[in-house]
């Protein structure tokens, strides 16, 4: 008994279907965004770079106090690659990350903590590094306390 035409597979002759203009238009649209969003991460780090390096040119470091808001201790990634610990402070009514922390472990959290900062040309505060109040270790040439 043979089956009848209308229970017969449906055999398709070509598979690909042509897309429909939307379908172009959004595609075309993704590449030119992704295009775009690659090129700005390739181009923006290196003129940022830059611009930092203008901006605390002939700056001298400063020495402040600042209150203790995060602490992280240093660890490794996913990777297994090793990561500094993590400091942010409050100063002037702003967080800022440290550059370089000294003594981690006598840090703590709501607690002062001694600061090495440069405020740049247009006024940018950047923290280099936090101590314990009583560190008075490394402090760098021209350093106004």
């Amino acid at each position: 008994m043979q089956p009848l035409e209308s229970e017969r597979p449906a055999t398709v002759q070509n598979s690909r279907l042509p897309l429909s203009k939307q379908q172009r238009i959004v595609r075309a649209v993704i590449l030119i965004v992704g295009s775009i969003t690659l090129f700005s991460f390739l181009f923006a780090d290196p003129l940022l770079r830059t611009f930092t390096h203008k901006n605390l040119q002939g700056v001298r470091p400063q020495i402040g106090t600042a209150i203790v808001v995060t602490l992280v201790p240093a660890g490794s990634s996913l990777l297994g690659t090793p990561q500094p610990p993590l400091v942010v402070v409050r100063f002037r009514g702003h967080l800022y990350q440290a550059g370089k922390v000294i003594g981690f472990d006598r840090l703590q959290l709501n607690r002062p903590a001694r600061i090495v900062y440069r405020v740049g040309h247009n006024a940018t505060i950047y923290v280099d590094e936090v101590a314990p109040l009583n560190s008075s270790q490394n402090v760098p040439p021209g350093a106004k306390p």
